[in-house]
């Protein structure tokens, strides 16, 4: 099975509220992994509720979940081996943003 855990630390996206921001960070990754516009797929983006929030993080922490799928290939093997390199990617991505502390985790 493979798996990938990512986790990037991000400058607190003051322009867009929570759900837009998440649909476009993951928007950023279908780019970044040259998926085309129609293997792109969200199933669902919502904001949590406060009472699954680790009650640690600052009181201003929200998190955001989006779940959804991408149909990509690995580095360079869809310029080798075409449309047979692609594949079924799912996705889960939480945003943790703390404007505290002016971030988008």
């Amino acid at each position: 099975k493979n798996e990938s855990y990512i986790c990037e630390l991000l400058a607190l996206d003051e322009e867009r509220d929570l759900i837009p921001n998440i649909k476009q960070r993951f928007a950023d990754l279908a780019v970044s992994n040259n998926v085309r516009p129609q293997d792109v797929h969200i199933y669902f983006a919502k904001v949590l509720p406060a009472t699954v929030k680790n009650p640690k993080l600052p009181s201003d922490a929200s998190l955001t979940l989006l779940v959804g799928c991408q149909k990509a290939a690995k580095f360079n093997e869809a310029e080798k081996f075409g449309e047979s390199a692609l594949k079924h990617v799912d996705i889960i991505m939480v945003n943790l943003r703390i404007p505290s502390a002016q971030t988008d985790l």
